[in-house]
């Protein structure tokens, strides 16, 4: 997180084990402009980093209960976040490698220049300030120029949202909210999240889909259809019906079966609920084959 003082001076945040290398770091910081806290630790930094913002991260990369790489990483996913060093003594070019590829700015090696640290620090957090308030005036002269464009073009206004921006856990809220409109079941929507994760357990899919009666027979009817040759009593098995299928299609079927049911106990006359299931089947069918014609023309 980027501070945002009207002054120039900086917050910085040093994470190392070693007292001594934090001092001496923090001490050159001070010298350019640096208001400097210290953790011995990556969970230790990342308890600081939630309870203030900090323009600048330096990091050793051999530490206790949460090493720098792992710090790195989860700074990097922070939206505003600080300019990332890390001051390391291990040098290993696949390791700098992968740090600058994932987007730290800058590897610095023991022992240290530590006034070419500093001022290095100073010049980062300086250009990563100054890109910030460019993209901020950019952003308003595009937005004051998107909405004269709209005020001349199109002097109507639309009553969809009557131009009122709509946030994405706004959208999350009234998506939730479908419960009250539509009976929907959570069994097909439990089954569609395991069956995306890459361990996806056959026996536990077979579990959950096995609570709701009417999914757990069109899995199996149409595990039957996929494969004519296999006989019934094989079919019998649950678990069996999920490998014949897969666990990413038994995902999708049942994705599409709760919203199949979800239509059908719905009085929407204007919604013709079989056709929309028969295309939906018919869409997937069409993808598997097109599949399996480019998998055996890449052979």
């Amino acid at each position: 997180m980027v501070a945002t003082t009207n002054t120039m001076e900086f917050r910085a945040l040093i994470a190392d084990d070693d007292k001594i290398v934090c001092r001496m770091v923090s001490f050159a910081l001070s010298q350019e402009g640096f208001i400097c806290d210290s953790a011995t630790d990556g969970v230790h930094a990342l308890a600081l980093l939630n309870q203030k913002p900090y323009d600048l991260v330096i990091t050793d990369l051999h530490m206790p209960n949460k090493n720098g790489h792992s710090l790195s990483v989860d700074m990097l996913e922070i939206e505003f976040r600080p300019v990332i060093m890390v001051h390391t003594a291990i040098e290993e070019p696949s390791l700098v490698k992968d740090l600058t590829f994932r987007g730290v700015d800058d590897v610095s090696f023991k022992p240290t220049n530590y006034e070419i640290l500093a001022s290095k620090a100073r010049g980062l957090v300086e250009r990563r300030r100054a890109a910030i308030v460019a993209d901020d005036n950019d952003s308003a002269e595009t937005t004051l120029t998107k909405k004269q464009k709209t005020d001349s073009t199109s002097p109507i206004k639309t009553n969809l949202t009557n131009g009122i921006r709509i946030s994405p856990t706004k959208v999350y809220q009234r998506m939730s909210e479908l419960d009250t409109y539509f009976a929907l079941s959570h069994v097909p929507f439990d089954a569609y999240s395991l069956a995306l994760r890459e361990n996806a357990s056959t026996a536990e899919l077979a579990k959950i889909i096995e609570q709701d009666e009417g999914l757990a027979t069109e899995i199996l009817h149409l595990a039957k259809s996929d494969q004519d040759h296999v006989e019934n009593d094989e079919l019998l098995d649950l678990g069996k019906a999920i490998l014949l299928l897969g666990c990413q299609r038994v995902g999708e079927l049942a994705i599409m079966f709760g919203t199949r049911l979800a239509f059908t106990s719905c009085s929407a006359p204007w919604i013709n609920r079989e056709l929309l299931w028969k295309r939906s089947l018919a869409a997937s069918k069409t993808v598997r084959i097109i599949e399996k014609t480019q998998f055996a023309n890449s052979d």
